[in-house]
């Protein structure tokens, strides 16, 4: 679209920031969820490229979309809010990845949108995988839900995964089971090493005392 100026920016991110604002309230997630306008308004925000004067007005509308999604009802598997989550995964912003997963993620805790949510592309279920493997904790676990919400709505989904992910995805899902994040990692490294230097001071013999 064309430049915006400072004075438009403001007034669209007060909107902006006001519309996310209601949408935390239990009252007011319906009344958003049907609202075409709102819908739109959400659908342009994050349709915009993800440059840095779009960044804050990317996020609300994100915000906005987790916050109603349990709410919404898909119209089919081309809705156009649907397709911008799903290609929000594949963008560089953290903030926007994990939004953007979480929302999917209560898409389909609406038993209305299982129809339109059935048949997941296999790309998309390739970039959740290789995001679960990244060494993030929140990420881990944000796709993990989305794998658990999935596979416990869709039967099928379960038989797709093997044969889409690469490796041995049980053996990756038992791995992620014992792994930590690097800072946790690093304590108790620390801690072992500690507990190896007492060890250590322990077998070795008193110290004679020495003759007059």
């Amino acid at each position: 679209g064309l430049p915006r100026s400072l004075e438009e920016t403001e007034r669209i991110l007060q909107v902006l920031h006001i519309i996310r604002n209601l949408s935390f309230l239990g009252a007011n997630k319906s009344v958003l969820a049907f609202n075409s306008r709102c819908k739109e308004l959400l659908r342009a925000g994050m349709a915009l490229a993800p440059t840095t004067s779009n960044v804050e007005i990317r996020q609300y509308c994100l915000d906005t979309m987790e916050n109603i999604s349990t709410r919404m009802i898909l119209r089919s598997s081309q809705d156009p809010l649907y397709q911008l989550l799903q290609e929000e995964l594949f963008g560089a912003d953290r903030q926007g990845i994990l939004t953007a997963i979480r929302a999917l993620t209560r898409l389909a805790m609406n038993e209305q949108n299982l129809r339109a949510l059935a048949d997941i592309n296999d790309r998309v279920l390739k970039r959740v995988w290789e995001l679960v493997l990244v060494p993030d904790e929140e990420l881990m676990a944000t796709m993990l839900d989305y794998l658990y919400q999935y596979t416990s709505v869709f039967e099928v989904l379960s038989l797709r995964l093997p044969r889409i992910m690469e490796g041995n995805t049980v053996r990756r899902l038992v791995q992620l089971l014992t792994w930590m994040p690097p800072a946790e990692q690093r304590a108790a490294l620390l801690r072992e090493r500690e507990q190896q230097q007492q060890q250590q001071q322990q077998r070795r013999p008193a110290e004679k005392p020495a003759n007059d």
